[in-house]
């Protein structure tokens, strides 16, 4: 029996609320509420998971989520103030890691990523397209500190209302852990910009996680944009359990 095979299968579901607000080089702000519900399946290197979110969209009409990661993009006019919710848009995704080097430390891997258009694009809960991205992720250890990193591709559909670029990625980080089944991090990322109506996002997250029981996580993070292509503020809470 190989090492993949004996590898434990572990299943985890859970829930979170997300809030963003940002003008975007408009007028008017625009805030984006997510409740995701997940669930996710491991099993050695493989990992799946599914993400199926509520959400809320209330600002004026051409700022719109788009993408796996509902990024915020423009469209061509402003559009009237709208506040609409509802479901927001399906991700399924797959990730598998390609190398493990236990001596560095050092963890590869790589990772696609869909988007559904299941949400409502009438009521602008969504760009009515399919999306998908491709990323590659590095994480290695000095001592205590996690350091990791990521660079991706993603593709974007062509709604009429939304001209959109594809758009390359670039993220990195490290976690610290502070206490016993504690860690607190930092993340840099920046995207080239989707919406030609906004520039490049930059942003900065700092985020705490907790372990609550053997089989209960809980993660918490503040965001921080530095462009008019991300939102000004945002946060966020999730809870997750081993099944």
């Amino acid at each position: 029996m190989s090492a993949e095979d004996a590898a434990p299968e572990i299943i985890r579901l859970g829930v979170g609320f997300d809030l963003s607000v940002g003008d975007y080089g408009g007028r008017e702000a625009s805030d984006i509420v997510q409740v995701p519900v997940s669930a996710s399946y491991e099993k050695g290197p493989l990992r799946l998971k599914l993400i199926v979110p509520y959400r809320q969209v209330i600002g004026p009409g051409n700022v719109v989520p788009a993408g796996v990661n509902a990024v915020p993009v423009v469209g061509r006019a402003p559009g009237e103030r709208r506040e609409n919710s509802g479901l927001g848009d399906i991700v399924a995704g797959a990730s598998y890691n390609v190398m493990y080097l236990p001596e560095r430390p050092l963890l590869l891997s790589l990772a696609m990523n869909f988007k559904f258009p299941t949400a409502d694009e009438a009521k602008g809960l969504g760009t009515g397209e399919t999306d998908y991205s491709l990323q590659a992720d590095a994480i290695t250890a000095l001592n205590d500190l996690s350091l990791f990193g990521a660079i991706g591709y993603e593709s974007f559909g062509s709604p009429d209302a939304f001209p959109l670029k594809n758009a390359i990625f670039m993220k990195a980080g490290g976690a610290y852990p502070y206490a016993r089944d504690s860690a607190a991090g930092l993340i840099l990322e920046w995207r080239q910009a989707a919406s030609p109506r906004v520039p490049s996002p930059l942003e900065t997250t700092v985020f705490v996680k907790q372990r609550l029981s053997p089989v209960l996580d809980l993660y918490g993070y503040i965001l921080k944009g530095w462009s008019k292509g991300s939102p000004d503020l945002g946060f966020g809470v999730s809870i997750s359990r081993r099944m």
